[in-house]
């Protein structure tokens, strides 16, 4: 008998926790119950609707009043808990700007989102719709009745799990922006490079290895990042001002880079590099990331580096840079992390905000070398034998300067 009162106390604090769990559970329902309500005579008595936003509302459906607003040209639907849409959707002949987003990054973290696995071929009846919305569902296709949708400029299909796409979605000839990364696209799709006013491409994180030779001109951002592409592509867009070949597993570069002279961002961090172009013929590239690759001294060589470049990331190399590194002057952002540089010789420029020497082999960094960077604002030296008397001094030549010690 005694072992049993023992356990009274914790079986009452379970009871008690059991209760106002439940008394939760009825709360938030009756908190979703009164939303629906609050929501359908809203839309019952306002008679004309052209924007509404649903976003995390934590929706499993939407009510059949929003059906009566046929005048709606916005809708916001991000954020909620949709596994469908309601037929009446369709309806919205006048709808431009439709958002059903399943998780947006302020809510990412919360279990619920709309999980939309399947599209009705009705979406061709919203032949006004110019913004359409679907990232982070669950989408394994896309309805044919798409390519009616010839008004739409900006279709954004991120995180899905779509293995094809329609034949005919070049029909789309207004399209100026397509996010189809995070999918799993086996084949390259070339439907796409029939779209006249295409700006912004992004093709990151699928499962494709080779590329179109054919590209519209009007292309300007290009994201590949994480595709097993291998080599370099051998032809490019003319006037492309952002590249992304990141996590490629790309081992060498073409020529052809040098024929890109709009281009001011280029990626090709975490690839398997072990050689550069001697001559970087973009003479507006202000940002070139290379960590993560094979490059040694002998690749950098006698580099004749872009004169407009503001960010160099050359993290996690294999460089010492005893012949020093001459870059241009308009440099601001130079980052050596995780390299085997063991001396401090190069000449950055004098506008550099940045320097990022951490884990290295560097013992010494002179008040000197201080002299050169006027601008410098942020100094790492983490990583590195280099003496606290010898950061002190350093410190103390310019107070202002952050230098990260460890």
């Amino acid at each position: 008998m005694k072992k049993w009162t023992a356990y009274l106390p914790t079986l009452g604090l379970l009871l008690v926790a059991f209760i106002v769990a439940w008394q939760l559970l009825k709360f938030r329902q009756n908190q979703k119950d009164k939303l629906h309500e609050g929501l359908s005579a809203t839309l019952i008595k306002e008679q004309k609707i052209y924007r509404l936003s649903l976003e995390q509302r934590a929706l499993t459906a939407l009510p059949s009043s929003l059906a009566q607003q046929q005048k709606l040209r916005e809708l916001y639907l991000a954020g909620n808990c949709l596994a469908n849409l309601p037929p009446y959707i369709y309806d919205f002949r006048d709808l431009v700007h439709l958002d059903l987003e399943g998780r947006p990054y302020e809510i990412r973290k919360t279990a619920c989102g709309n999980q939309i696995e399947q599209l009705s071929e009705d979406l061709g009846q919203l032949a006004q719709l110019r913004y359409l919305n679907l990232n982070h569902n669950a989408l394994q296709g896309l309805p044919q009745s798409m390519v009616q949708l010839d008004q739409l400029q900006q279709l954004l299909l991120r995180n899905n799990r779509l293995k094809a796409l329609p034949d005919s979605l070049f029909l789309c000839q207004n399209l100026q922006e397509v996010d189809l990364s995070r999918n799993r696209l086996p084949i390259f799709p070339q439907q796409l490079m029939k779209l006249p006013q295409l700006q912004r491409l992004n093709l990151a994180q699928n499962e494709f290895g080779e590329l179109s030779p054919f590209w519209p001109s009007s292309l300007r951002q290009l994201n590949l990042m994480g595709n097993a592409i291998y080599i370099y592509p051998l032809f490019l867009p003319p006037n492309l001002e952002e590249l992304d070949l990141s996590l490629c597993s790309l081992q060498t570069i073409a020529d052809s880079l040098a024929l890109q002279p709009k281009l001011k961002q280029l990626n090709l961090a975490q690839n398997q590099l072990d050689q550069l172009p001697r001559h970087w013929s973009m003479p507006v590239l202000e940002k070139l990331y290379l960590a993560q690759n094979l490059l040694t001294d002998s690749a950098l060589g006698a580099q004749n580096w872009p004169q407009k470049l503001k960010v160099l990331d050359l993290q996690n190399n294999k460089l010492a840079l005893s012949a020093g590194l001459v870059l241009g002057q308009e440099l601001e952002v130079l980052r050596l992390g995780h390299n085997q540089i063991e001396q401090w010789r190069a000449k950055p420029g004098p506008k550099l905000l940045l320097l990022d020497l951490s884990n290295n082999q560097i013992d010494s960094f002179s008040v000197d070398h201080l002299a050169q960077y006027p601008k410098l604002r942020r100094l790492y030296l983490d990583g590195n034998p280099i003496s606290g008397e010898c950061l002190d001094q350093l410190q103390k030549a310019r107070p202002q300067l952050f230098i990260r010690r460890e």
